[in-house]
């Protein structure tokens, strides 16, 4: 099944103090080591929401600046799915070291063509490492639309619709969401 693949990487990254992206781990900026992730998956295409940067561009990545700007993740999700070439998407945060293609990968083949899943942990979803359908681009332009920006409230919405499945995650795997947002969270990780 032909996918699309997304990295975002458009948040302004307060708590961090600095840009998220091209913080070292491992001795690789983690915008590349996720774009890696990505395409070990089998992607078809990889795209990347937030700035147009000249590195992204070198690296053969298509760059989706978020229109409009300035709304969260939501609005990233919105300009990737706009631009899409596939009937899925998959997407994953720059700020998720932890996270390993073939998990990934199941939530792919888990879901089909035209059925998103999205993981759960306890009562919250985990919507920055999914696999959303192009379908769900209406959807999220309506959240957009209306100002709930919360990716939690379109995840919510998208399950009710039908249009994604949500996967609760085994004890196991929720380390794979570890997410870094401060230095501290850096200084604790520890490379896999």
């Amino acid at each position: 099944m032909k996918c699309s693949g997304a990295l975002l990487a458009g948040g302004e990254s307060r708590r961090m103090g600095l840009d998220k992206a091209g913080m070292l781990v491992g001795g690789v900026p983690l915008w590349q080591r996720q774009i890696a992730i990505l395409r070990e998956t089998g992607v078809d295409e990889v795209l990347v929401s937030g700035p147009d940067r000249p590195e992204w561009r070198d690296a053969g990545l298509i760059v989706v600046e978020d229109e409009p700007p300035a709304c969260g993740p939501l609005g990233g999700l919105v300009s990737v799915l706009r631009r899409t070439a596939h009937p899925l998407i998959l997407v994953l945060a720059v700020d998720m070291p932890s996270m390993t293609s073939a998990f990934l990968r199941t939530l792919v083949d888990s879901g089909g063509a035209h059925i998103g899943i999205v993981p759960k942990i306890g009562q919250r979803y985990e919507p920055l490492a999914a696999a959303y359908p192009a379908a769900a681009l209406v959807l999220a332009q309506e959240c957009l639309a209306q100002g709930a920006l919360s990716l939690q409230g379109f995840v919510s919405r998208a399950v009710a619709s039908g249009l994604v499945r949500e996967r609760v995650m085994a004890a196991a795997e929720r380390a794979l969401f570890f997410n870094v947002n401060t230095p501290g969270d850096l200084a604790g990780f520890t490379t896999l």
